[in-house]
C-alpha cells in the first residue's frame, strides 16, 4: 500500500492521472473471478481507491473473466456484474474487462447461442457496461490486441470488425500496436485500426513490461511515440516494469512527452490533423532523459541508505523467483513470464497503467505539474512538493511493487489545456539542461563528484555537473599503455578518475553513475550508448583475436596497437560496471537495492567473466581444429545478415533473452550453457569489488599463500604447520604447483581489495598433462620432499599431500580422457562470499578451454568434500561412470562443453 501511495504521488507530480488495478497474482482477479471480495479485502480495495483519489488519480478496476467464462450462462453474467457492483460500492467508477490470452474457441453451449467469439464477448461487455450505469471509463481488451495476432490482418480480421460493430460507442478498446511490445507507434499505423474498430483505440504500451524476461529491466526514456499521436487516441496505458523503483525515469519521461503533446494541442481542429504529423510538438528523448536523471539522483539522495550487508536487514528477503504479480499484459500465451517480486497479499496488488487523453480546462489532474514546459524539472524545484522517500516504504510480504501509471482519461474530442506555468521560452532551459547532463559515450568522471544535492537550486546543480564533466575522445583515453590486468582492475598503470575518490555512501550515487545504470538497462530494442560500446568492443576483440605472436613480424603492428586500445577501453567499461555494483550496494536504500540489485549483480557476474576472457584472448587462441563446429563459427553467424534479419525488425524483444547480460553471454564460447549463468543473487548483497584476470608471473607467491592458509573453501583442505617450514608448501604444490608449472596459460585469478581470493586452473590436454606431471613434476616433488611425514603429521592434510608425492599416481580411465579431454580445478578463499564471483571464475576458465577446441572437462574431487561436490554440481558437473576406479576416496566429475 505504501509503495502505491508513493506511485500515486509520482503520477500526480508528472501529470498522469489513472492507475489500472489488474493484479495477475490475485486469484479473485482471474482464476476465482466469480467469488466476491471478503469484507476485509473490500475495505483494503476501498482504501486503495481513496488513496489514489487523494492524489487526483483515477483507479480503473480490471477483471479477467475470459479463461473459463460461459458467455451464454446467465449465472456467470450475474456473478460478473455482482463483482463489479461490489467494487463500485467501494468507490470505484472506472472499469475494464480483459479478454487477452484466452482460448479463441467457444464452448459447446456458447456455440449454440453466439455465432462468433467477438459477439459473445461484446454481449457480456455491453450488458456489464449498462448494469454499471455506463461509467465514463469502461475499457475492453480484445483477444486480438495487436496486428501480429490478427488473422490475416487488422483490416480483414472478422473478430475486430465484429467488435467494432457490436460494442457500444462508450466502451474503449485496447490496442498494443503492431506487436505485443511495439518498437514504434505512429498515427499512420493507427489509421487502419481506427477504421476497423470505428473509434480511436486506447493504446496499451508494453514498452517497459519486463515480465517476459527475468534478467531484463528497462530504465530508458519514453521514445518511439511522437507527441502528435495523442490526437488519434482515447488514452494511453503504460505497462511499466514490475519494480516500482525502476519506473522513475520511464514515468518522468512519459510526463515530459505528455506535456509536449499538450502544448502541441493548445488549438486543435480537424484541418490541423494532417499537418500535425509533419510539425510534431518538440520532444527529445535524450533531453527528457537528462531531466529525469537529474531528478532521479535527487530522489536517490533523499532516500536514506541502509546498511547493505546486515543480516538483520536482508535475511527476511526470499531468493528472487518467478513473480506471480508481474504482468506484461497483454502478451501471447507463448511468452515466458519470469519477473521476480515478493509474494503479494490478496486484495492489494495491482497492475498500473498509464491512460492519457486531452484534459478539460480546470481538471484537477492537470495542474502545474501536468503542464510544465519541457525545460523545467518540477521534482527538482524547491517549491515542488516532495513525496516521502522510497527508503521509508516497507517491503514486507504482501506489499509488493505496483505496476503502471496512468494519465488523463477523457473520452471526448481533445480540448485545449490551459498552461498554468510560465510562458517563457523553454528553449534556453532545455539547452542548459542538455549540456549539463549529457555525457560522452564512455565518461570517466567521478560519478560521485558530479552528483546532485536535492537542496540545491537547479542552476547550482547544473554548474556542479558542468564542473565535474570530463570529455574523452572516442570514449577512451588518448594515451594507451599495453593491456596489463593490474590488481586495481583497470588494466592501466593508474587508477581512473571515477575510482580515485571513493564517495561517502551517505552522498548516494552520482549523476554519471546513475546514467551508466540507465544505459546498461535501457529499452527492449535498444541499448544505451555505453552498453552498445561495451558490446562493440567485445565483438571486435573476438573477431580480431590474435594467435601466438610470430617473432620479427612488423606488419601487424597497427592491428596490435588497435587491439590494445580496444582492449583497454573494454576493460575500463567493465571496471566501471563492477565499480557501479559496489557503489550501488553501499549507497542506495533498501527499496532501491531490493528492486534493482539482482539485475546489476547478474550483469556484473557476466562482465567479470567477459573481461577475463577478453584479456586471455590476447595471443592464446590456437589454430581452429574444427572451423565448422567451433564457437567462432557461431560468432560469425551472429555477425551475418541472416542473424540481423532474424533478430531484428519483426522479432519480439523476448527473442533476445537476457538483455545486455544475455548478449555478452552469447558471445562467450560457453554461452549456450545456461546453468552457468542462471543463479539467484545472494541474500546479503556485498559491495566488495572483484577483479578476474589471467595469471600473472607475480601471482604465484600469493596463490601459494592462499592455498596454504586456513583453507580453500572449494578445495576443502586444512593446514597444519610442519616442523621445518618447507612442508607448509606441500598443500600448494599438490593443489596448484603442477598447473602453474605445466599449464599456466589456463589459470585465472580472482582478486578483491585484499589481494587474490580465488583461482581457476586447467589444462587443455589432460592426458599429456598427466604424463608430464608423472614424469617431470612428481620427481621434482620427491626431491623436494624426500621423506614421508611421521605418523602424527600424516593424519593431516599436509601429510596426505606429502604421501601423494611418494605414491604412484592413479590412472584416469581412457574413456574419461576421450570424452572429457580437459582437466580443471577451482578454489576460493572463505572471504569470497559472493557466489557470482566463483561462477565467473568457472565461466572464464571453461570459455578459454572451449575456445581452443575442448569438448568436455573433468575434475578430481574427494568423496568426503560434500560442499565441493555440490558446487561443481551447480556448474553442471555430474559423476562420471567408472570414476570410482580412479581411487576409493576420489570421484571424477565431468561436464560437456
Amino acid at each position: 500500500m505504501e509503495q502505491r501511495k508513493l506511485l500515486f504521488q509520482w503520477l500526480k507530480r508528472w501529470g498522469l492521472n489513472c492507475y489500472m488495478y489488474a493484479p495477475k497474482d490475485e486469484l479473485k482477479h482471474r482464476l476465482l473471478w466469480r467469488e466476491p471480495y471478503t469484507e476485509h479485502e473490500a475495505a483494503q480495495l476501498a482504501s486503495l481507491i481513496a488513496a489514489a483519489r487523494e492524489q487526483g488519480v483515477e483507479l480503473v478496476f480490471a477483471l479477467s473473466a475470459g479463461q473459463d467464462m460461459v458467455f451464454s450462462s446467465a449465472s456467470d453474467r450475474l456473478l460478473l456484474q455482482r463483482k463489479l457492483r461490489q467494487v463500485a460500492a467501494a468507490g470505484c467508477s472506472s472499469f475494464a474487462l480483459l479478454f487477452d490470452d484466452v482460448d479463441p474457441g467457444l464452448c459447446q453451449a456458447d456455440r449454440a447461442v453466439f455465432p462468433s467469439l467477438a459477439q459473445a464477448q461484446a454481449s457480456v461487455a455491453n450488458e456489464a457496461y449498462r448494469a454499471l450505469g455506463q461509467p465514463p471509463v469502461f475499457l475492453f481488451c480484445p483477444t486480438e490486441y495487436c496486428s501480429a495476432l490478427c488473422s490475416p490482418s487488422p483490416s480483414r480480421s472478422r473478430y475486430l470488425l465484429s467488435l467494432g460493430q457490436e460494442l457500444l460507442p462508450g466502451i474503449g478498446i485496447i490496442w498494443t500496436g503492431p506487436k505485443v511490445v511495439s518498437r514504434e507507434l505512429s498515427p499512420v499505423l493507427l489509421e487502419e485500426v481506427e477504421g476497423v474498430l470505428g473509434r480511436s483505440p486506447v493504446i496499451w504500451d508494453n514498452l517497459y513490461a519486463n515480465d517476459y524476461d527475468c534478467r531484463r529491466v528497462f530504465l530508458g526514456p519514453f521514445t518511439g511515440r511522437p507527441p502528435g499521436l495523442m490526437s488519434r487516441l482515447r488514452g494511453l496505458l503504460l505497462n511499466p516494469n514490475g519494480e516500482l523503483q525502476a519506473n522513475y525515469v520511464p514515468l518522468h519521461t512519459l510526463g515530459t512527452w505528455l506535456r509536449c503533446s499538450r502544448r502541441g494541442h493548445g488549438v486543435h481542429t480537424e484541418e490541423d490533423a494532417a499537418a500535425e504529423t509533419q510539425e510534431e510538438p518538440s520532444y527529445s528523448p535524450q533531453e527528457a532523459l537528462d531531466q529525469a536523471l537529474c531528478g532521479w539522483v535527487g530522489e536517490i539522495r533523499q532516500q536514506v541508505p541502509d546498511p547493505a550487508g546486515s543480516p538483520e536487514e536482508m535475511v527476511s528477503e526470499p531468493e528472487p523467483g518467478p513473480s506471480s504479480e508481474s504482468r506484461s499484459h497483454p502478451k501471447p500465451l507463448s511468452a515466458a513470464a519470469g519477473s521476480r517480486e515478493p509474494a503479494p497479499a490478496p486484495g492489494l496488488h495491482s497492475k498500473s497503467r498509464v491512460l492519457e487523453g486531452a484534459a478539460e480546462p480546470g481538471d484537477s489532474n492537470t495542474g502545474q505539474d501536468g503542464a510544465a514546459p519541457m525545460g523545467r524539472d518540477e521534482d527538482m524545484a524547491p517549491e515542488a512538493p516532495v513525496p516521502p522517500p522510497a527508503a521509508q516504504v516497507p517491503t514486507t510480504p504482501g506489499l509488493s511493487t505496483p505496476r503502471g501509471t496512468v494519465a488523463n482519461a477523457q473520452w471526448s474530442p481533445p480540448v485545449p489545456v490551459a498552461d498554468s506555468t510560465d510562458d517563457a521560452d523553454p528553449a534556453p532551459a532545455r539547452a542548459s539542461t542538455a549540456n549539463s547532463c549529457r555525457s560522452p559515450p564512455v565518461p570517466v568522471a567521478n560519478g560521485a563528484s558530479a552528483s546532485l544535492d536535492p537542496a540545491l537550486p537547479v542552476a547550482h546543480v547544473i554548474d556542479a555537473i558542468q564542473s565535474a564533466a570530463v570529455l574523452m575522445a572516442d570514449g577512451v583515453s588518448t594515451k594507451l599503455s599495453p593491456v596489463l590486468p593490474l590488481a586495481n582492475g583497470t588494466g592501466t598503470g593508474s587508477e581512473p578518475r571515477w575510482a580515485q575518490a571513493e564517495s561517502s555512501p551517505a552522498k548516494g550515487l552520482g549523476l554519471e553513475e546513475v546514467r551508466l545504470l540507465v544505459e546498461l538497462f535501457y529499452l527492449p530494442y535498444e541499448h544505451g550508448a555505453q552498453a552498445a560500446q561495451l558490446l562493440q568492443h567485445f565483438r571486435w576483440l573476438q573477431a580480431n583475436r590474435r594467435g601466438p605472436r610470430a617473432p620479427g613480424r612488423a606488419s601487424d603492428a597497427d592491428l596490435e596497437e588497435q587491439w590494445q586500445r580496444r582492449a583497454q577501453a573494454f576493460q575500463q567499461l567493465c571496471s566501471r560496471i563492477c565499480h557501479l555494483h559496489g557503489r550501488f550496494v553501499s549507497c542506495t536504500s533498501r527499496a532501491l537495492r531490493y528492486d534493482l540489485h539482482r539485475y546489476l549483480w547478474d550483469l556484473r557476474t557476466v562482465v567479470l567473466a567477459a573481461r577475463a576472457f577478453a584479456l586471455w584472448l590476447d595471443g592464446r587462441i590456437l589454430a581452429d581444429p574444427d572451423p565448422q563446429g567451433m564457437w567462432r563459427s557461431c560468432f560469425r553467424w551472429c555477425q551475418s545478415s541472416a542473424a540481423a534479419l532474424a533478430l531484428a525488425g519483426d522479432a519480439e524483444p523476448w527473442v533476445r533473452r537476457g538483455g545486455l547480460s544475455g548478449e555478452l553471454q552469447a558471445l562467450l564460447p560457453v554461452g549456450n550453457s545456461c546453468e552457468l549463468f542462471h543463479y539467484p543473487p545472494p541474500l546479503v548483497p556485498s559491495s566488495q569489488h572483484y577483479t578476474l584476470r589471467p595469471l600473472l608471473p607475480q601471482d604465484q607467491d600469493e596463490l601459494y599463500r592462499l592455498s596454504t592458509g586456513t583453507g580453500m573453501r572449494l578445495a576443502c583442505l586444512l593446514y597444519w604447520d610442519m616442523p621445518g617450514g618447507c612442508c607448509a608448501l606441500a598443500l600448494a604444490d599438490r593443489l596448484l604447483g603442477s598447473f602453474l608449472r605445466l599449464s599456466p596459460k589456463y589459470t585465472f585469478v580472482l582478486e578483491d581489495t585484499a589481494g587474490p581470493c580465488g583461482y581457476a586452473a586447467g589444462t587443455l590436454h589432460a592426458q599429456r598433462f598427466l604424463q608430464l606431471r608423472e614424469h617431470i613434476w612428481l620427481p621434482t616433488m620427491r626431491l623436494k620432499y624426500p621423506r614421508a611425514p611421521d605418523s602424527a603429521a600424516a593424519q593431516g592434510a599436509v601429510g596426505e599431500a606429502l604421501m601423494s608425492f611418494q605414491a604412484e599416481p592413479l590412472a584416469v580411465p581412457p574413456a574419461v580422457l576421450q570424452r572429457f579431454p580437459s582437466l580443471v580445478q577451482l578454489g576460493t578463499a572463505p572471504r569470497a562470499l559472493d557466489p557470482g564471483a566463483a561462477r565467473s571464475l568457472a565461466i572464464a576458465l571453461l570459455s578459454a578451454l572451449r575456445a581452443n577446441g575442448s569438448r568436455g572437462v573433468f575434475c578430481e574431487v574427494s568423496a568426503a568434500h560434500h560442499h565441493q561436490l555440490h558446487f561443481y554440481g551447480k556448474l553442471g558437473f555430474v559423476t562420471l561412470p567408472g570414476g570410482r576406479a580412479h581411487g576409493p576416496r576420489t570421484q571424477l566429475l565431468g561436464r560437456l562443453l
